[in-house]
């Protein structure tokens, strides 16, 4: 306790080299902590973007469907789909559920012809359960009325626009082509091309009536309360399914490519995580060797008026340990405002992004910071600079007292 209470007064009265030392150790522990949500925020916000404007948290199919995808096989649809979602949307946890068909389409206007994927939603569901309503900039979304959705893009190669018929032909469950002429209500822009370029969407009564399948539907999206974690969701909707044809897939089965590219990123990002470290370990490891070293005779001094080697590594261990305690909790208060507000308010980067990413990025990015973040590099600030002093402390106590005290300063 008295050597912590030296330590302490110690600190007090170097009050140059306790700022400048302080204020590399806040430095560092703040970077470590922004770094680590920076890196996380990433995985996150795309992740967390494609659950928001397409797959949900959980879908669920007739496994035969999706084995045979290709061919689009409407026999085996998800039947009554009214009552499966009521009986969903019931679950405890359950946010949203919404039913889907999505069958492979030909579009045409004016002797120009696209081929699309062309995507019934249920329009009020749709809305809850998506971003599909907000990415409407020309027109008006579906909900109440029977018309098409197009991209900006798509509409923009088809030469239409709001209020333009457009005539839509799909296979429908006996492989008889069925033709009908429905308006463009709106054109939507995700900034994704893969959605913008290919993807249209259609009231799913409107498609129900066109592909003859009754209360029919390809596939139904779930989306779960944030409280409920997503493997809970996943297991209690599964038991739900038990002794039905369907089945539950986790979003991650249908953004596969999406999935390995973001993963494929994370060598990288494993990398700087490693360097900020390193670089930050460094900073206080010649932070402390400088501070002993400048103080070379003044310890010299200390042992030539009787102080025991024991005991002056001590009083320099306890000087590290409140350097770092303090510049932890300085580190905290200087990267709390950073935490919240990239946490809260993110940063806008729909300038910094290229036209063409193949990832629903979004247009801001958000970190995504845990309390123990704070822990961990408070934890490693703390640690490395008692460590840092271990060495120092002990090259000091073994001090030739008459040659350290004969050094010209």
């Amino acid at each position: 306790m008295y050597l912590m209470w030296l330590g302490y007064r110690n600190v007090l009265r170097n009050r140059r080299r306790s700022i400048l030392m302080l204020f590399g150790l806040s430095i560092g522990t703040a970077l470590l902590i922004f770094g680590m949500g920076w890196v996380r925020g990433y995985f996150t916000t795309v992740y967390r973007n494609i659950i928001d404007f397409d797959t949900g948290h959980i879908q669920v199919y007739h496994p035969t469907f999706l084995e045979e995808e290709v061919r689009t096989p409407l026999e085996y649809s998800i039947e009554d789909y009214h009552e499966w979602r009521s009986r969903l949307a019931s679950l405890p946890g359950v946010a949203v559920t919404a039913g889907r068909i999505e069958v492979p389409a030909r579009l045409s206007w004016r002797g120009r012809q696209v081929y699309v994927r062309l995507r019934g939603i249920d329009p009020p569901e749709e809305a809850r359960l998506t971003t599909i309503e907000g990415a409407v900039v020309e027109g008006a979304f579906l909900e109440g009325v029977s018309g098409l959705l197009l991209g900006k893009e798509l509409a923009d190669r088809l030469g239409v626009g709001v209020g333009d018929p457009i005539a839509v032909r799909v296979m429908d469950r006996y492989g008889v082509e069925n033709v009908d002429v429905f308006p463009v209500q709106g054109l939507f822009s995700f900034g994704y091309p893969v959605m913008d370029r290919n993807m249209a969407f259609m009231d799913l009564e409107s498609l129900q009536r066109l592909l003859d399948i009754g209360d029919g539907v390809t596939h139904l999206v779930i989306r779960l309360e944030s409280s409920l974690p997503l493997e809970k969701g996943f297991l209690l909707v599964s038991s739900t399914l038990e002794g039905t044809p369907y089945r539950a897939y986790r979003w991650e089965e249908f953004a596969k490519a999406l999935v390995a590219a973001v993963q494929a990123d994370s060598g990288s990002f494993v990398v700087f995580l490693v360097i900020l470290f390193i670089l930050t370990g460094a900073n206080i490891l010649n932070s402390f060797s400088m501070s002993v070293y400048e103080r070379t005779r003044e310890f010299a001094t200390l042992r030539a008026i009787g102080m025991r080697r024991a005991t002056l590594q001590g009083m320099i261990l306890s000087e590290a340990s409140v350097l770092a305690v303090a510049g932890t909790i300085l580190g905290w208060i200087l990267s709390a405002g950073v935490v919240w507000y990239l946490s809260t308010q993110g940063l806008d980067v729909s300038k910094y992004l290229p036209s063409d990413l193949p990832m629903p990025f979004g247009t801001r990015f958000y970190g995504d910071y845990r309390w123990y973040d704070f822990l961990i590099a408070g934890g490693f600030t703390f640690l490395l600079s008692w460590l840092a002093a271990v060495l120092p402390s002990r090259r000091a106590s073994r001090l030739v007292i008459a040659e350290a005290l004969r050094e010209v300063r």
